[in-house]
């Protein structure tokens, strides 16, 4: 059962498979080149993000952020619990600077991670007015440091522009 996917810019698909604890990773026709299994004691894996051939997942229970790098045929914790900065982070995005942008859906905003993950800091929050959040459910950014947020409860896309 896919639970998410992403196309990395190798134009491989990362697809996150719930029923059978990996992730898949295809080629654009569709064969399979690589399993990878979700590490062991983790909750649930809501979002996959790729940047550099390192896969990326978020564990929305765990609050905790995982990595596979490139090349590896195993997931770790790249971040320790992300308890007191993240209610419930639902979606992941990587921008081309190694920066994790984690997107929390109940505290409705976004936790900023190292490439280490280490924690970098925490923006935005609850609301109805431009720059605030209502219950979001998806994150992404371009190659210009645009950020996109699918504001659910506010029946919106908001647009960030991140800077270093």
């Amino acid at each position: 059962i896919p639970r998410n996917f992403r196309i990395g810019r190798d134009e491989n698909i990362y697809v996150i498979d719930v029923s059978s604890a990996r992730v898949l990773v295809a080629d654009l026709a569709g064969k399979v080149n690589r399993e990878i299994p979700f590490p062991k004691g983790s909750g649930f894996f809501s979002d996959i993000s790729v940047d550099g051939g390192n896969i990326f997942m978020i564990d929305s229970v765990g609050r905790r952020v995982y990595v596979a790098r490139k090349g590896s045929d195993n997931f770790s914790p790249l971040s320790e619990s992300l308890e007191e900065h993240l209610h419930f982070p639902v979606s992941l995005a990587a921008d081309k600077r190694g920066h994790l942008y984690v997107l929390d859906q109940n505290g409705s905003g976004i936790v900023i991670l190292g490439s280490d993950g280490s924690f970098r800091g925490r923006h935005l929050g609850m609301g109805w007015k431009e720059g605030f959040l209502l219950y979001p459910s998806q994150i992404c950014i371009n190659d210009n440091g645009e950020l996109f947020i699918a504001d659910r409860g506010n029946n919106r896309v908001e647009m960030f522009l991140t800077t270093e």
